[in-house]
């Protein structure tokens, strides 16, 4: 009797531990990558060019195989997505893409960016969102109010992700912006 009683504890633990390994979520994340002239300090701004792709690169690189990752250089539009497993990431080829971009004079559409994002989000994994910028949202008739009203709409909107505005200088952020990210819980 006890042999059979501890065959099945040994099944049910077995059990537990099997689906727990089962049970975790594969992970999704979005880089939005800021590849306007102003990066490089075009026009007085801060230089952030560098640290701004080491970060990126060493961020990636620490992610387990198996890991989905979309890279989305925008400007005054989103450019082409690098979608990638975490092994076969080939960052010489990212980062000559970035460099071929950061050189023409644009305007920022962070909202085109943050559109961007939602075409990669799933839905079956937990999605972490990145916007890296050092500016604001100028596209023609356009304020940050109105990346204040994209980030209310994303909200809550896709269960399981979380968007982190990264500010890399002080004006790429206006009090209006920080209000709606703080007042959401998915938004950081």
């Amino acid at each position: 009797m006890k042999n059979i009683r501890e065959r099945f504890v040994l099944i049910l633990l077995t059990f537990f531990v099997v689906s727990g390994v089962y049970a975790a979520r594969e992970r999704n994340y979005i880089y939005l990558f800021d590849c306007t002239k102003s990066m490089i300090g075009h026009g007085g701004t801060p230089v952030v060019w560098e640290p701004a792709k080491k970060y990126m690169q060493s961020d990636i690189e620490r992610y387990s195989p198996g890991t989905t990752i979309h890279g989305i250089p925008f400007q005054e539009r989103s450019l082409s997505t690098h979608t990638f497993q975490r092994e076969d990431m080939d960052w010489g080829k990212i980062e000559k893409d970035l460099e071929d971009y950061v050189y023409n004079v644009t305007y920022t559409n962070i909202c085109g960016a943050l559109s961007a994002a939602e075409k990669y989000i799933d839905t079956n994994k937990d999605n972490y969102v990145y916007l890296l910028t050092d500016g604001v949202h100028n596209i023609k008739g356009e304020s940050t109010a109105n990346v204040a009203k994209k980030l209310q709409e994303l909200c809550g909107k896709y269960k399981n992700t979380r968007f982190y505005y990264v500010v890399l200088t002080e004006g790429a952020i206006d009090q209006t912006i920080r209000d709606v990210v703080n007042q959401c819980s998915s938004e950081f």
